[in-house]
C-alpha cells in the first residue's frame, strides 16, 4: 500500500488527533474552590498580586479569608501592592492566632508589625480592641488621629527620640491639637513622608523644613481641608542623594490649599493638576530646577504672590499677564534672556511687584 501523498487531506482517526491551536492569551479560570485552593498555596505576595490582576474571577477570590496563605510576607512590596493584598472581607474577623500567623510576629511586636509594614489602621485598632501591647504606649482604644501619629513616629526613624512612647501624643513637638483633632504638624529633619499622613482629615497646616525628602504619597491627596503645605529641604553639601524632582498629580486633590511652598527642594517640573488649586494664593518655588511652568498655571486667579527666583527658567510664558490677583512676582537668579513686556506691563499697571 502507496503511503498517502504530502499535501492531501486524509481521514479517519489520525486528523481528529490533531489537537487544534492554544490561544496562549486566554486565561486560566478556574472555578472558586480550585482558585482559592491555588491561593492559599500560594506563598510569594508578587505572585498573588499578579493573579488578582488577571481576571475579576481571581481578584473576587483574593479576597476570601480562604484564600489567605499561612503567612503573609510583604517585604518588598509598594503601598498600593499592600492595600490590595489587605482588601480581603472579613480579614479582622480573624481569631487572635491566626492573625499572628498571618502575621509572622508575636503579639507584643503585632502593633508595630501593623504600622511599619502595613500602615494599615483597621489592623491595629483591631489588636487595641483585643488588649495588645504596643511598645511603650499605654494600653487601651484611641482616636485615629493618636494612631495616624504612632504609625508616623515608627515609619520615621527621626521622631523616635523627639516623640516618646511614654509621652501624650498631645504633648508632642510640632503637632498642634484643636477640638481633639490634629490641626498641624511640623516635621523637622525627616527624611519620608509615611502614607499614613493622609489620615489626618482635618489637618490645616503640614510643614516639612529642613529634611531630605525625596518623594510625597499619592496619599497627601486625602489631606482635603489642608490650607498650607510647606517643604524646605535641607540641602547643604552634597545634595545630590536627596532631589524631589517631582511632585504626585494626587497634590492636585488638595483643593482648599491657600499656601503652597516648595523651596530649595530640586524640583524639576509641577505637575499639570496643580491647575485645579483655585483657592492658591501663595505659590513659593524658589531654588528648584523648574525650566518651566504648566499652562494649568493660568488657572490659578487668586493667586497673589508667585516666586520663581533661582530656578532655571529661560522664558517666561504670555499668559502669566492673566494672574490678575497678582502682587508680587519674583523671577530674580534664572536665566531669563526676556519678558512678555506686554504681560508684565499689565502685572504693574495693576499693582503688582515684579522683581527681576
Amino acid at each position: 500500500m502507496s503511503e498517502p501523498t504530502e499535501g492531501l487531506a486524509s481521514s479517519g482517526p489520525a486528523q481528529d488527533a490533531i489537537p487544534d491551536p492554544v490561544d496562549e492569551r486566554a486565561p486560566f479560570e478556574p472555578d472558586g474552590n480550585v482558585a482559592t485552593v491555588i491561593y492559599s498555596h500560594i506563598a510569594d505576595v508578587q505572585t498573588r498580586g499578579a493573579l488578582a490582576m488577571a481576571s475579576r474571577s481571581w481578584r473576587d477570590v483574593s479576597r476570601l479569608l480562604a484564600s489567605l496563605p499561612r503567612r503573609l510576607d510583604l517585604d518588598g512590596l509598594s503601598e498600593t501592592q499592600v492595600d490590595h493584598l489587605l482588601d480581603v472581607d472579613g480579614l479582622t474577623s480573624l481569631d487572635e492566632e491566626r492573625m499572628l500567623e498571618l502575621a509572622g510576629v508575636d503579639k507584643e511586636d503585632f502593633c508595630e508589625w501593623a504600622a511599619t509594614r502595613t500602615g494599615c489602621l483597621k489592623l491595629i485598632v483591631w489588636a487595641l480592641e483585643r488588649g495588645f501591647s504596643w511598645g511603650g504606649y499605654p494600653p487601651g482604644l484611641v482616636s485615629d488621629d493618636v494612631l495616624a501619629l504612632r504609625m508616623t513616629r515608627a515609619m520615621c526613624p527621626e521622631l523616635q527620640d523627639m516623640w516618646r512612647e511614654d509621652e501624650s501624643t498631645h504633648t508632642w513637638h510640632g503637632v498642634t491639637w484643636a477640638n481633639s483633632r490634629v490641626d498641624r504638624i511640623e516635621l523637622i529633619g525627616v527624611s519620608t513622608v509615611p502614607a499614613c499622613i493622609g489620615q489626618f482629615s482635618l489637618l490645616r497646616d503640614l510643614l516639612l523644613n529642613f529634611g531630605r525628602i525625596t518623594s510625597l504619597p499619592p496619599a497627601i491627596g486625602k489631606l482635603t481641608n489642608l490650607k498650607k503645605l510647606s517643604l524646605f529641604n535641607d540641602i547643604n553639601g552634597d545634595s545630590s542623594e536627596y532631589v524631589l524632582e517631582s511632585l504626585p498629580a494626587e497634590i492636585g486633590q488638595l483643593t482648599s490649599l491657600e499656601v503652597l511652598s516648595f523651596l530649595s527642594s530640586r524640583l524639576t517640573s509641577l505637575p499639570a493638576t496643580i491647575g485645579q488649586l483655585t483657592s492658591l494664593k501663595r505659590l513659593h518655588l524658589a531654588g528648584n530646577q523648574l525650566t518651566s511652568l504648566p499652562a494649568e498655571v493660568r488657572q490659578l486667579t487668586q493667586l497673589q504672590e508667585l516666586s520663581l527666583s533661582y530656578n532655571q527658567l529661560t522664558t517666561l510664558p504670555e499668559w502669566i499677564g492673566e494672574l490678575t490677583s497678582l502682587k508680587k512676582l519674583t523671577l530674580y537668579g534664572n536665566q531669563l534672556t526676556s519678558l512678555p513686556a506686554a504681560a508684565i506691563d499689565g502685572l504693574r499697571a495693576r499693582g503688582c511687584n515684579v522683581d527681576d
